[in-house]
């Protein structure tokens, strides 16, 4: 799929937001693959651009006249904008804006405001515009994953190699994060082309016209996504229970973690679509915690033990040397009730801030009412809620 990336003069004046502009679609044009840049200069110049490149995707810094824009609608090439205002972002498919705190608008605010952007002089002004002080901007800005985001965005979707290996149909993801109604004909087409069996999209749940185009398109919901995150300092650790051991998993421990991983996760989407296969199922979070623990997908694992045994375990994934994520986190069914939870992660928590993390997250589904209670007693606060949406073509 093919992406133009349009450039040209600014109406305005604003050299701020010229210079985040130009920032970010330079960060594009490195990052994203079949992308090609344009300079504007008037609308047919452009419609004949698109139609040269048969280009399904343009990402624009520049206000283009409204009749453009219908015809580039026509043409069901999906329009994305760059530091642009209303009303030149009204009629967008996407707007991109890390200058602005808009969500009804779309990616908007400093968690979408690139590293390379941030590192000029104008850090202060910047800081400035968004109502934040220089340090509570950085704090955002280093915590955030911008620069593995807007390249999915603009992509739209992607195949899931590993999880249609797994098992054993076609999954596609819409990367994006958001529908319209041009966005959904590409998805169609990416279906088509790639024979995709299942479909997963997840949005804000606060954008109404991604889920009603999800809605009339026959997408099922089928979970709440939520994410709870805590800014570390120095943690103190719990004071240690008596009859428990707190360590970092090893190799001899993996077949009791995977007993307790079996079964375990019934909260999730995945057991609520019906669709997938109990055993695979099982199977996916064993072979998670086991590579956890081998550090070949989360980075680490940490186990509580009685006499030696693990009775419940929690690993990280570092996201560089400031931030990190709690994967999965578990507690064998006989041992729970005893405040284990709560031990074992804020011994986690300690043993992430003394290397440095300064800011920890973590994923739950919205039925899993355990989880958030946990969660919440250790510090976290709910970030953002989610929507999770399913779709089979077989």
């Amino acid at each position: 799929m093919k992406t133009l990336l349009l450039c040209g003069e600014r109406e305005g004046g604003d050299m701020l937001v010229a210079e985040v502009a130009g920032a970010t679609l330079a960060f594009l044009q490195k990052t994203v693959a079949d992308a090609h840049t344009h300079t504007y200069r008037n609308g047919d110049d452009l419609i004949a651009e698109v139609k040269k490149q048969n280009s399904a995707v343009l990402v624009t810094s520049v206000a283009l006249p409204e009749q453009t824009v219908l015809a580039l609608h026509a043409l069901d090439v999906v329009l994305m904008t760059v530091c642009l205002d209303p009303p030149s972002s009204d009629l967008a498919d996407i707007c991109i804006h890390p200058l602005v705190h808009d969500r009804e608008r779309g990616f908007c605010g400093p968690k979408y405001l690139l590293p390379c952007a941030l590192a000029t002089e104008n850090s202060e002004e910047i800081a400035a515009r968004l109502h934040l002080s220089k340090e509570n901007l950085y704090e955002i800005v280093h915590r955030s994953s911008a620069e593995e985001e807007l390249p999915k965005i603009v992509s739209l979707f992607q195949k899931l190699e590993w999880d249609s290996q797994f098992f054993g149909f076609n999954v596609g993801y819409v990367t994006c994060l958001r529908l319209t109604p041009t966005i959904q004909k590409h998805v169609r087409s990416f279906v088509e082309k790639e024979d995709i069996a299942f479909l997963e999209y997840q949005c804000d749940c606060h954008d109404r016209t991604s889920i009603l185009v999800a809605e009339q398109a026959g997408y099922s919901f089928v979970d709440m996504r939520m994410t709870f995150g805590k800014t570390l300092h120095v943690v103190v650790p719990s004071e240690k229970r008596e009859g428990v051991e707190f360590r970092k998993a090893i190799e001899g421990d993996i077949p009791t973690l995977r007993r307790i991983a079996h079964g375990t996760y019934r909260d999730t989407r995945y057991y609520f679509d019906g669709h997938f296969n109990e055993v695979k199922l099982a199977l996916f979070y064993e072979n998670w915690i086991e590579k956890a623990v081998r550090g070949t997908f989360d980075d680490e694992a940490y186990v509580l033990t009685k006499n030696g045994t693990p009775i419940g375990y929690c690993s990280v994934q570092y996201q560089g040397p400031q931030n990190a994520q709690i994967g999965l986190i578990g507690l064998d069914a006989e041992q729970r009730g005893q405040d284990l939870g709560t031990y074992l992660l804020s011994r986690v928590l300690h043993e992430v801030s003394t290397v440095g993390v300064q800011y920890i997250y973590v994923v739950t589904q919205g039925r899993n009412y355990a989880a958030q209670r946990l969660y919440q007693k250790c510090g976290f606060r709910t970030e953002k809620t989610e929507l999770w949406y399913h779709k089979w073509f077989r």
